[in-house]
This record gives structure tokens, C-alpha cells and sequence, in this order.
């Protein structure tokens, strides 16, 4: 599939600095960014959110499990 963007002068001077610096074109960089973008899944619930931070804190910085006090569940929009 091809696609024609029209962009913002800042976006593709950002968009050459960023495929020059990763040694790739643009279009395989636009590729990778919406390729990685339709591949993201909306999390369902906190455990899913931080799911990519999970093991970057020490045991008991950062817990996932929900307040006892708590009655009600968070919504992620």
C-alpha cells in the first residue's frame, strides 16, 4: 500500500533527523512507527498498563495490587 502525507515542515525535518540517526529511509521508519502503533493494544486494566515497566523498580517500590479499601475499579479511557 502506498500513501501520500502532507506534513508539517518540523515533522519531516524531525522525521529525517530520526531515520538518519537509525541508519534507515523515512519510509522504513514510518513504517516501523505505524506498524508498532496498529500493533498496540488498549490496556484493560492497570496490571496491562504497566505491564512494560514491570521489573524496573525493586521488590515493593511499585505495587500492582489493588487497595483493600478500595471498593471500585479504575477506568482507563
Amino acid at each position: 500500500m502506498s500513501i501520500t502525507l502532507e506534513l508539517a515542515p518540523e515533522v519531516e525535518q524531525a522525521l529525517h533527523a530520526r531515520a538518519e540517526a537509525q541508519g534507515v529511509s523515512i519510509a522504513a521508519l514510518v513504517e516501523e512507527l505505524v506498524s508498532r502503533e496498529v500493533a498496540r493494544k488498549k490496556a484493560q486494566n492497570l496490571d496491562e498498563l504497566f505491564a512494560p515497566v514491570r521489573g524496573l523498580f525493586r521488590e515493593g517500590e511499585l505495587s500492582f495490587e489493588r487497595e483493600p479499601a478500595s471498593d471500585r475499579d479504575a477506568k482507563l479511557l
